[in-house]
């Protein structure tokens, strides 16, 4: 993986691109449980958003 900076001040902040959305829509159970986690696992939720998942 290569990564870009952008300096800002004395700052080197990383240019980060998430990766693209699958192309399948979440159907019913898959925004209920999005939304759940939204919500409630609020830890989980940023994990896996962070992650692509």
């Amino acid at each position: 993986m290569n990564l870009t900076y952008e300096k800002c001040g004395d700052y080197l902040i990383p240019n980060l691109i998430p990766d693209p959305e699958p192309e399948g829509g979440l159907r019913k159970f898959g925004l209920m449980r999005k939304s759940y986690f939204e919500n409630h696992r609020r830890g989980i939720y940023a994990g896996l958003l962070l992650s692509g998942e």
